[in-house]
């Protein structure tokens, strides 16, 4: 008998925390601008272009002075 009311007991702890968290507000993520968007989607699609030393387009090959500088260049 005591086992279950301990049962029930974290089943309503359970319950009650599950609620709680559900209560919580979803809060949205902040909107980006136009301008860092392109940014983020410039290095985005660069992604898998080869290191090479002194590298400055994606032809050639970065190094991460050359990706900088290209992905704020192109954006």
């Amino acid at each position: 008998m005591n086992s279950i009311k301990t049962t029930y007991r974290k089943l309503a702890i359970a319950l009650a925390v599950f609620a709680a968290l559900i209560a919580i507000p979803i809060i949205a993520a902040p909107k980006v601008s136009s301008k860092r968007q392109k940014l983020i989607d410039t290095g985005l699609a660069l992604q898998g272009t080869p290191y090479k030393y002194a590298g400055r387009t994606p032809k050639s090959g970065f190094d991460c002075s050359g990706f900088v500088s290209y992905v704020a260049k192109e954006a």
